[in-house]
């Protein structure tokens, strides 16, 4: 897992990874549930704002009603992402009033983080996605890789995601030929996001720009070999397929599995971008025996 800014006296400068990956096993202490998923932080708080989120999800889990957790497990997802706002706006609050007796304090008005999730319990797995971090299931059929896709990215570019924000009273615009797609207020060019949902970004809430989870179920098979959770660090260059059949060669040491899939997004970044740029990359596998 890496992160890279270019640095004119100073190439091999990296800058602060704002990413995170996520894996409580056990929840509740039942060896069926488990949750997987990945984080990916933006803006200049954005490490700050992904590791928050992180540790309000892991005590989230750790308190959390097991029978209601098997019995409503999209509400529990929906339940646990809110609870990460709710706390990330208590942060930025604090922050504006500079109180002085609340330890955890930054600017989420400007910084923020995707979270794409999913509880696994027994052979069904839910996906909440918040963002453009995304999860993929694997599947080997008839001898053939298929990748299924686990959650779908909110992007400026994807039409349904765009009206939404614009119907909101924001508009999406690139700012230059070579720039993405972004989130910007109707009258202004800043602040700006290439998201269309985020947990924090407050600045953003008015014009549609929030953490609304989008689900989906998946029933595993014996088909299915495993999920891969990852930044769009790893999405940028590689396709769902790519990223199947690199982990697929290794998938006996998932830690080497792991490292073999961000160095060959790393390769792709200095391809793409003439060694200037590295997004962050974050990957977490979960393989099905």
């Amino acid at each position: 897992r890496a992160g890279f800014m270019a640095n004119k006296s100073d190439p091999t400068k990296r800058k602060v990874n704002q990413d995170r990956g996520v894996m409580i096993r056990k929840v509740g202490g039942v060896d069926d549930i488990d949750i997987f998923g990945v984080l990916d932080g933006h803006g200049d708080n954005g490490h700050l704002a992904s590791e928050a989120v992180k540790s309000q999800l892991e005590r989230f889990f750790e308190n959390v009603d097991v029978k209601k957790v098997m019995s409503e497990p999209e509400a529990t997802l929906k339940t646990a992402i809110e609870q990460s706002v709710e706390m990330l706006r208590s942060v930025h609050e604090s922050f504006k009033k500079k109180d002085k007796q609340q330890q955890l304090k930054f600017d989420v008005g400007t910084s923020g983080t995707t979270a794409c999730l999913t509880l696994r319990i027994k052979s069904k797995l839910y996906t909440a996605n918040v963002g453009d971090s995304r999860a993929v299931l694997i599947r080997k059929k008839n001898g053939k890789l298929f990748a299924v896709p686990l959650s779908r990215d909110h992007k400026p570019e994807d039409p349904e995601e765009r009206e939404r924000i614009i119907t909101a009273g924001g508009r999406c615009a690139k700012l230059g030929p070579k720039q993405p797609m972004r989130v910007l207020p109707r009258y202004a060019d800043f602040p700006g996001l290439a998201v269309t949902r985020s947990v924090g970004d407050f600045w953003g809430e008015g014009i549609g720009l929030k953490a609304i989870p989008e689900f989906k179920q998946q029933e595993l098979s014996r088909e299915d070999l495993f999920v891969v959770w990852a930044s769009d660090g790893i999405w940028e260059w590689l396709s769902n397929e790519l990223v199947g059949r690199l982990v697929k060669a290794s998938i006996t040491d998932l830690d080497q599995a792991g490292k073999l899939l961000v160095d060959k997004a790393r390769q792709m970044w200095d391809k793409n971008t003439d060694g200037s740029y590295h997004d962050d990359i974050t990957c977490v596998i979960a393989r099905f025996d």
